[in-house]
């Protein structure tokens, strides 16, 4: 069975690049590289769809990624 998502759950590059504050090359990059998760709708022309789940699981990521960096020697944050 397909599960069907509403248009409410479906963000473009442009929403998804004004959400995070990124250009809309950047967001592409993302997708292209799968660091972010998305899909396209009928192919090329009509261009990349990101799930509001996705954006989120990306948001998430990117926040440990960076929380992990700035971790001092016994793993806790400065």
């Amino acid at each position: 069975m397909i599960a069907v998502m509403s248009d409410a759950q479906l963000l473009t590059v442009t929403e998804v690049a004004e959400r995070l504050r990124l250009s809309i090359f950047t967001v592409r990059e993302l997708l292209k590289e799968g660091r972010l998760h998305g899909f396209r709708l009928g192919g090329t022309k009509s261009g990349w769809r990101v799930t509001e789940d996705d954006l989120r699981a990306f948001i998430e990521a990117a926040r440990n990624e960076f929380l992990e960096g700035t971790a001092g020697p016994e793993g806790r944050t400065s």
